[in-house]
């Protein structure tokens, strides 16, 4: 199995590439035969490669070009996280047209609304959608082409709000402000040394995230592959899927919104409430104690609850998970608390939206970490309060229309 060092390859991947979705992807699918992603197929962990997924990439871009047969254009992308998905981004963005990431927790009013606004003729999808777009079916199978064929990359990608308020929100990237969003991983591995944590010799995401949100696309996404390393891939967002996914795959970081988290917390105190009051008492020492040694040793903290709490990580995601991250909302100070005392460490961060990811608390000491903060701003990035409110600007947030 590879070992790789996040640190050390980001002198040659970021520091000289060019501001251009076209430069990103060049870097992103240099890497060797390494898994870009894997998942479970008919009880079989299945992979897709990142040679191989450059090679469907272009494929797919060749056979985009010949259907839409102009440049410029929003497409649709209709999918959820799989092989395709990736497919699909990086295959529209080579036929020189620009991927709409449409987000399938949207209604379908607001969807439609958003496409008229970008005047999208276009849909990549699974199967035909309810949109009245012209479909374009991506499946497993891809024509040969032209490997001299010459590819006129755009460079714009649009993706709009969470939704919450069902408002009309666009939000425009180039690849300029990309990569802004990915220097930023340089001051984030300067900080601390706990996001490049490996666990047999390699990082493993579990895409919990779904990649047309800012979250998934910049942190989960962007961030890790990169630097080659693998995402996996859900069945389905149940809570038995969810852990037996991680354990399965020895997954070693998961980003996640706070429900996630909460609900997780809530299993627990459940479970230890069930045996008895002195069980309860004694188990909430424990995770006290671990937080305070965590203050002055981290390792000497993950190593008491590895084996002091063995049964409770084994029942959730195993001995393999290193690094956490909460974003999105407010997540309560209980379950940071909760989290790092079981030994997993449990960072809270801060995006939108239409600034990206701007800031993630790094401080591996609990006594500050389990604070709640969301940190420091990236360098590429600027916060000021005015009369209680958080305004930010800088050079990786979104341009509109």
């Amino acid at each position: 199995m590879r070992q790789r060092k996040l640190q050390s390859l980001y002198t040659g991947y970021l520091k000289n590439s060019e501001p251009t979705f076209k430069a990103i992807f060049e870097k992103n699918f240099s890497h060797s035969d390494f898994p870009l992603m894997e998942w479970d197929e008919d009880k079989e962990i299945k992979t897709l490669t990142y040679p191989e997924a450059k090679r469907r990439i272009k494929s797919f871009a060749y056979q985009l070009e010949n259907i839409i047969q102009s440049k410029d254009q929003y497409v649709g992308l209709n999918l959820d996280n799989s092989p395709q998905w990736v497919i699909a981004f990086w295959a529209i963005l080579m036929s020189g047209n620009k991927p709409y990431l449409i987000n399938q927790r949207h209604p379908s009013q607001l969807t439609m609304s958003i496409l008229d606004t970008l005047n999208v003729q276009y849909c990549v999808e699974v199967s035909p959608n309810k949109f009245h777009r012209k479909s374009i079916t991506i499946a497993d199978v891809f024509e040969d082409f032209d490997d001299n064929h010459i590819f006129h990359f755009a460079n714009e990608i649009a993706l709009s709000t969470s939704g919450t308020t069902l408002e009309e929100k666009i939000c425009l990237y180039s690849g300029k402000e990309i990569l802004a969003q990915l220097n930023n991983t340089n001051e984030l591995l300067n900080i601390s040394s706990e996001p490049k944590r490996m666990y047999h010799k390699t990082i493993k995401l579990l895409a919990f995230l779904p990649l047309y949100h800012i979250f998934g696309l910049i942190a989960l996404y962007f961030w890790f592959t990169y630097f080659g390393y693998t995402l996996v891939l859900l069945k389905d967002y149940s809570p038995e899927s969810i852990l037996t996914t991680a354990r399965k795959h020895e997954v070693t970081h998961i980003f996640a919104v706070p429900l996630l988290w909460h609900k997780i917390e809530e299993n627990i105190k459940r479970e230890v409430s069930s045996r008895g009051k002195e069980v309860e008492e004694k188990f909430y020492k424990g995770i006290k104690k671990i937080n305070k040694i965590e203050n002055f040793s981290l390792r000497l903290g993950k190593f008491i609850a590895r084996h002091a709490l063995k049964e409770v990580r084994n029942s959730l995601f195993g001995d393999s998970v290193q690094f956490c991250i909460s974003g999105g909302s407010y997540i309560r100070k209980s379950t940071l608390e909760l989290m790092s005392g079981i030994g997993y460490p449990l960072y809270n961060g801060y995006g939108t939206s239409e600034i990206g990811i701007t800031s993630v608390e790094l401080d591996k000491r609990p006594k500050y970490r389990l604070l709640g903060s969301i940190g420091k701003p990236f360098k590429s990035i600027e916060y000021k309060l005015i009369d209680g409110s958080l305004n930010v600007k800088g050079s990786s947030t979104c341009h509109s229309l």
